[in-house]
């Protein structure tokens, strides 16, 4: 995998996020390219970085064969094994207009194979991952911003100065989601309230395959897709087992959840570069489990060995934020 920055002003930062890009690039052997723009600007003071990227849309049936033809790993295997068969699945959701409980806050099982049980979609990287995109399209996949107001160091070899934030690794963090590791539950838990129709919320991402908790086993469902302050824990093999070893794999959702972007791990489960906060003085490196993730979701890791046998939607964008003794929240 070849993921290519534009070439900012700041030497330092440039080299630093090569570096950073060229980490992901070296887990994975993907012959795709992805194109990424980055730069520094002004955020809210609790935000560290933000990065925005494409999404396309895909019918099931595209999503799922597309996983299918890109087993290379075990893990795959368990993966494509755990996705239902058909032109559909059943998501366990809550916040929309059909929702029960005064407040539209309890879960129930969606199977009526509506939008938003045909459709998966995934950022512009994760497809061209899976073969649904052109591998090396030149159109911009993602930018990533970092935060003026914050002093950045750009070495970790030496460990990260204090009062400064950790440049590399919050660039490895942005990389990451521009890569795929995105939950549609973030639209969800920005639009609830009952103020839409399940229908009308066709957002579930590759990564929210991986996303359950004991209500949604219960109710028979392919996986969780709720914003609600329930654990949510991660499974590779449709729900059957917990991967991650914790009960909490997940963040929940600003809004509805826990505080936290659905789009990381869960802030005290401390699983990855893909925890939802950094501080000052401190390094983030990734771990087997971010990398765990990004396999099963189209990409290739070098490591293993191969087991036997679209509509553009728009930008979403997901920051980064920092914790001063314990945390701030975005």
């Amino acid at each position: 995998m070849n993921i290519q920055s534009s070439i900012g002003t700041n030497v330092l930062a440039n080299r630093s996020f090569q570096r950073a890009a060229s980490t992901w690039g070296a887990e994975f052997h993907d012959n795709i390219t992805v194109f990424l723009d980055f730069g520094f600007v002004t955020l809210d003071q609790r935000t560290v970085s933000s990065a925005s990227y494409v999404r396309d849309s895909f019918t099931y049936s595209e999503f799922r064969n597309a996983i299918g033809n890109d087993v290379t790993t075990a893990d795959d295997t368990k993966m494509f094994n755990g996705l239902s068969e058909g032109p559909s699945f059943s998501i366990y959701t809550n916040q929309t207009s059909e929702a029960p409980g005064t407040n539209f806050e309890l879960g129930y099982l969606d199977n009526n194979g509506g939008p938003n049980n045909t459709t998966v979609t995934l950022t512009t990287a994760n497809a061209k991952a899976l073969g649904l995109r052109d591998s090396h399209s030149s159109t911009v996949d993602g930018v990533i911003n970092f935060n003026s107001l914050y002093e950045w160091d750009f070495d970790p070899s030496d460990g990260i100065e204090a009062n400064h934030l950790d440049f590399f690794g919050t660039a490895l963090h942005e990389i990451g989601h521009t890569l795929g590791f995105s939950s549609g539950v973030d639209e969800l838990d920005n639009n609830g309230g009952g103020q839409f129709s399940d229908d009308e919320l066709s957002f579930v991402n590759s990564l929210d395959f991986l996303r359950f908790s004991t209500e949604s086993e219960a109710a028979g469902a392919d996986l969780d897709w709720t914003a609600d302050e329930r654990d949510k824990y991660f499974s590779i093999d449709g729900g059957l087992t917990n991967a991650a070893g914790v009960a909490s794999a997940w963040s929940k959702g600003v809004n509805y959840g826990d505080g936290e972007q659905a789009s990381h791990w869960a802030l005290e489960g401390g699983l990855g570069i893909m925890d939802p906060t950094t501080d000052f003085g401190v390094g983030n490196e990734l771990s087997n489990i971010d990398l765990t993730a990004l396999d099963v979701i189209g990409y290739d890791r070098i490591f293993s060995a191969v087991p036997e046998p679209g509509s553009l939607l728009g930008w979403l964008a997901l920051g980064f934020c920092f914790r001063r003794h314990r945390r701030v929240t975005a």
